[in-house]
């Protein structure tokens, strides 16, 4: 497998990563997210979680229509596999089916077909998923990537592999977080974000991506 069709695994944090700002302002107001086109490059992003202030307004008098408001949530099973909350915490969810994960995703889609393709897979058989804190009190992200009856060595080694050769200067280590073996990956060009903090169970991989050590603990203790 050459490294044009290495599934870039970095574009489903980097979708997260929008996931979280769109949770974040969707605390304020409603308004309409489209899932956007993730960048080529594997490394694993500077992801800057904004602050944001929410001003003290003053509800008038009278029947106001507030507008109503949803994530996608195309597999509630994968949902159902991340926390409903952190340390009292309740988290937002989205899920998103390979195709339309692949319609806001074009600039490396045919990587990840190639990948898929590799394991005898198409877009049909693959699912993402991502859980955070819409106050953003909480500075983690989590998420699951799903490919059906894929063995889960393949959906890591995939991942440690093309991490490596798309961001060299990446810090890749093994380690045990919350009483579970992970692999753990610091860019030194995104320290903000943190570290990602990943492993696989069956055809599911998981992260966790925060730079709160004991926030990952804490959250990877809550994944399956």
């Amino acid at each position: 497998m050459n490294s044009r069709s290495v599934l870039r695994f970095g574009a489903v944090i980097a979708v997260g990563a929008a996931f979280v700002a769109a949770c974040t302002s969707a605390a304020t107001t409603a308004p309409s997210i489209a899932i956007p086109s993730a960048p080529a490059s594997l490394a694993i992003p500077s992801i800057a979680i904004p602050s944001i202030a929410i001003p003290s307004i003053a509800i008038p008098s009278g029947s106001i229509s507030i507008p109503s408001f949803s994530f996608p949530s195309e597999d509630k099973d994968l949902e159902g596999r991340l926390p409903n909350e952190l340390n009292g915490t309740p988290l937002q969810k989205i899920s998103l089916k390979g195709s339309t994960f692949l319609s806001g995703n074009a600039s490396n889609q045919q990587d990840l077909v190639d990948f898929l393709t590799a394991l005898g897979k198409s877009p049909n058989d693959m699912s993402v998923s991502f859980a955070a804190d819409p106050t953003n009190n909480l500075k983690v992200q989590l998420g699951a990537f799903k490919v059906n009856g894929v063995d889960s060595n393949a959906l890591l080694n995939g991942y440690i592999a093309a991490a490596k050769q798309s961001s060299p200067q990446s810090t890749i280590t093994s380690g045990s977080v919350g009483g579970r073996n992970v692999t753990e990956i610091v860019d030194p060009s995104g320290q903000e974000a943190g570290t990602a903090y990943v492993y696989a169970n069956g055809d599911t991989l998981f992260y966790v991506l925060t730079a709160d050590p004991a926030l990952a603990a804490t959250a990877l203790q809550a994944l399956p």
